[in-house]
């Protein structure tokens, strides 16, 4: 069974993410933890470009 996101608000003034799914879980996602997530993977695009 796949799971799906149904809602995504923006908490705290921007600083958090809150996704709701549609098996009912929800999770609270730092804006700060996003950034590392972005930039982590952009660097790992470039190492696979550099290959």
């Amino acid at each position: 069974m796949e799971v799906w996101p149904v809602s995504i608000e923006k908490l705290d003034n921007g600083k958090s993410l809150n996704i709701s799914f549609d098996d009912k879980s929800e999770f609270k996602i730092s804006a700060k933890l996003l950034r590392v997530e972005y930039v982590l993977l952009q660097m790992f695009k470039v190492m696979a470009i550099l290959k």
